[in-house]
C-alpha cells in the first residue's frame, strides 16, 4: 500500500508541473468611464480703495473719492482739484470657453446743475502681461479714457479664456495719469455723485 501511494504521488506531481508553467491571458471589460463639465458663467467684480500707489488696498462696495484736495504751487497759486485716492476694480470672468466682451458705462459726476469735467474722471484698463495675474493670451485691452462713457470697451477675448480683468478709476489733475480736462479751483461746491456699470456680453 505504501508503495502504491508513493507512485500515485509521483504521478500527480509529474502531471501538475506543466500546468503551473502555462501562461494565460484573461480580459475583463471594457468598463464605461464618464465625466461631465457643467456650463459656467462667472462674472464677479470687486473694488479696492487705494490711498497710496503702493498700499494693499481696502475692499469696498462703492467708490467714494471723498473731499477733493486743493493743491497749490510753490508760489501758493491754487492748482486743479484732484482726489488723493483711487479705486482698482477686478472682474473675474469664466464663460466656459465662449467669446466675450466686457464694457463699462459711467455717468457724469453731478451736484445739482454742476458737473465735474469728464476728462478729469479717468478710467484706466490695466494690461497685465506677466506674473500670476497675467491676462490670457489673445485678448484685447481698451485704451485709457474718461470714465464718462456708454457701453465702451474694456476687454474682449474671442475664445473665452478665463481671467481676472482689472482697471482703475481716479479723479486727477495730472495729464500723465490720463487727465484731459481739469477741475478748476473755483468748481462749485457740492456732493457730486454718479454711477458706473460693468457689463459682460457672451457670444452665442
Amino acid at each position: 500500500m505504501k508503495v502504491r501511494i508513493a507512485i500515485l504521488s509521483l504521478s500527480l506531481a509529474a502531471f501538475s508541473a506543466p500546468l503551473i508553467a502555462q501562461a494565460a491571458t484573461v480580459t475583463s471589460g471594457p468598463v464605461q468611464v464618464s465625466a461631465s463639465v457643467n456650463a459656467l458663467q462667472q462674472f464677479n467684480c470687486t473694488i479696492l480703495q487705494h490711498n497710496t500707489p503702493t498700499d494693499a488696498g481696502t475692499l469696498v462696495t462703492t467708490m467714494n473719492f471723498g473731499q477733493l484736495a486743493r493743491p497749490v504751487d510753490a508760489t501758493g497759486t491754487p492748482l486743479a482739484l484732484a482726489s488723493t485716492s483711487f479705486f482698482q476694480v477686478s472682474c473675474a470672468i469664466n464663460t466656459s470657453g465662449k467669446g466675450y466682451t466686457l464694457t463699462q458705462t459711467g455717468t457724469a459726476l453731478t451736484a445739482g446743475t454742476a458737473t465735474l469735467p469728464a476728462g478729469a474722471y479717468v478710467f484706466t484698463p490695466l494690461n497685465i502681461t506677466t506674473g500670476p495675474g497675467a491676462y490670457p493670451a489673445g485678448g484685447t485691452v481698451s485704451a485709457r479714457g474718461s470714465a464718462v462713457r456708454t457701453a465702451a470697451g474694456w476687454y474682449a477675448h474671442p475664445t473665452g479664456a478665463a481671467g481676472v480683468i482689472q482697471a482703475t478709476y481716479g479723479i486727477t489733475n495730472d495729464a500723465a495719469n490720463g487727465a484731459t480736462q481739469f477741475i478748476a479751483p473755483d468748481q462749485a461746491a457740492g456732493a457730486y455723485t454718479g454711477q458706473v456699470t460693468w457689463t459682460l456680453t457672451i457670444n452665442p
